[in-house]
């Protein structure tokens, strides 16, 4: 498959399939919790060839970035390769990256578990962590995929935070992007909103979760920390806080708004010029629905905005337990671009 262009008129003709919770997992705070559940495991890929791939990053820090290729059984030989992208406080073995790993091999796809610098296994050989500004890094993680296939071309799965970084790498990246097309699961578009909105008392399960993971994943041997700022990791009780005291000062902002705005996907929309699906829920308890209702997406015709009223924040678990619906919406998208 060569990754060709796709306009919004085409992309609009793809029949995406209802949205429909199913039971009892209704509403966006049930739909949340059930996308975290392990309903796959690393054993379910152990068919697949795997291979455990590595790369430098050249910025003198000695860090590595780490990822997971796998191969699939029987494949048309044009496959593109489907890199995925985990949220905060994820890695590649995220529950949500081992279903649409699982999802994507069984369709022939070679697909890329990538691990975000200091998450996951890349946590000991890295003494930087990434946040949602390290754009940069995905050069690396796309690198690691070898000649034979990133000649079919690369398209890249984000969720969550993970979709707001790349959303804004391919808006800063323009027309020079090496990924050819991408869909975005649940992405902030503006992390201000998100902030606040994980301090409201029925987001305090996820904002405890979340904190709770960044707080280990920051403090663990192989980073590079001083005392003060182990402290004052040790010490935030918000996500906000952690922002604050540790992400905007560690990697040169000014505070936590300074960091939300420069970091944000939402400004860089416009400048994307592949083709690319956007997959979000009304529901959403963690990323608020104004910016996705305020946004003008006709500014920008490789956009294509999937709104569905349910499916709460990388949820969207329906009827069928076997397949989640943003993983059969994902590969319709592609399905399309490959007929362009």
């Amino acid at each position: 498959m060569t990754l060709g262009s796709i306009t919004r008129e085409t992309s609009t003709q793809v029949d995406f399939p209802r949205f429909e919770a199913g039971a009892p997992w209704w509403g966006g705070h049930l739909q949340t919790i059930v996308g975290a559940f392990p309903t796959t495991s690393t054993r379910d890929l152990d068919q697949y060839p795997a291979e455990r791939l590595f790369a430098a990053v050249p910025d003198g820090t000695g860090d590595s970035m780490v990822a997971t290729l796998h191969r699939p059984i029987h494949s048309d030989i044009n496959r593109c390769v489907v890199l995925l992208i985990h949220g905060v406080s994820g890695s590649e073995d995220s529950s949500y990256i081992l279903r649409s790993a699982a999802y994507f091999l069984n369709l022939g796809y070679p697909v890329l578990r990538a691990n975000l610098r200091g998450a996951g296994p890349s946590r000991p050989l890295c003494k930087l962590q990434y946040n949602a500004g390290t754009t940069d890094d995905l050069v690396h993680l796309v690198s690691m995929v070898p000649a034979d296939l990133r000649s079919n071309g690369v398209v890249a799965m984000g969720y969550s935070l993970g979709a707001n970084v790349l959303m804004k790498f391919l808006g800063e990246r323009g027309s020079s992007s090496p990924i050819g097309a991408a869909v975005a699961v649940s992405s902030p578009l503006d992390l201000s909103t998100v902030s606040r909105r994980l301090m409201r008392w029925d987001n305090a399960l996820f904002q405890f979760a979340i904190l709770s993971q960044l707080r280990k994943e920051s403090v663990k041997p192989a980073a590079e920390l001083s005392e003060p700022e182990r402290d004052a990791v040790l010490r935030t009780r918000t996500v906000w806080d952690f922002d604050q005291t540790f992400t905007a000062p560690r990697n040169g902002f000014g505070g936590a708004e300074d960091y939300y705005t420069r970091s944000s996907c939402g400004p860089f929309l416009e400048h994307i010029t592949v083709p690319v699906l956007m997959i979000y829920a009304s529901d959403d308890p963690i990323v608020p629905n104004d910016a996705y209702l305020q946004y003008r997406w006709d500014r920008n015709p490789k956009l294509t905005r999937l709104l569905s009223q349910s499916g709460g924040h990388c949820g969207f678990r329906g009827a069928d337990r076997r397949v989640y619906w943003h993983d059969v919406c994902a590969a319709r998208f592609l399905k399309n671009i490959e007929q362009f």
